[in-house]
């Protein structure tokens, strides 16, 4: 028994040069591989942030002191408003391409299901329809409670990553 510790250690001794150099090439690749993979992660989820950013720039151009009948109103009553108001808020069907593979899917729903029938697309040309003036505003409260909840999707997921 004492002869097989004695070559036991003998071989150890013999390929721990090799061994050693080995496990430490193992073990940096693994927590390169864990680093690579939470840093994708992080990047994703700023691209989320991003997409979400410019969501907000653009919902942020309507009046939020405004309910749903006073937006109505204006709307109906103040054509210089209607005009860049429903100009602006075209951005979105472009962050919508832009950003799809970082937007939530509650968002590219009402985009593609209620905003979408406000307005009659032809040749890249967006014009409102004055008909579609009461779902176009369903549309906008709709896409503000989306976009908070979403923020407040990412807020969380955010904080659970840097944990």
């Amino acid at each position: 028994m004492d002869i097989f510790w004695q070559s036991f250690f003998s071989f150890l001794e013999k390929i721990s040069p090799i061994i050693i150099p080995l496990f430490a090439i193992y073990l940096g690749w693994k927590l390169g591989q864990r680093n690579l993979i939470k840093q994708l992660q992080l990047d994703n989820l700023k691209k989320k942030f991003d997409a979400l950013r410019e969501i907000k720039s653009v919902i942020g151009n309507i009046p939020p002191d405004l309910n749903k009948i006073a937006l109505i109103e204006r709307l109906k009553n103040d054509p210089k408003f209607y005009k860049s108001l429903t100009n602006r808020l075209v951005r979105l069907f472009g962050i919508r391409n832009e950003f799809i593979p970082f937007l939530e899917t509650e968002f590219i729903k009402i985009i593609d299901t209620k905003f979408e029938t406000a307005f009659m697309i032809e040749n890249g040309l967006f014009t409102f329809r004055e008909e579609k003036i009461h779902e176009f505003v369903d549309s906008i409260e709709d896409l503000k409670i989306v976009v908070e909840m979403i923020e407040d999707k990412l807020t969380k997921e955010y904080q659970n990553q840097m944990n």
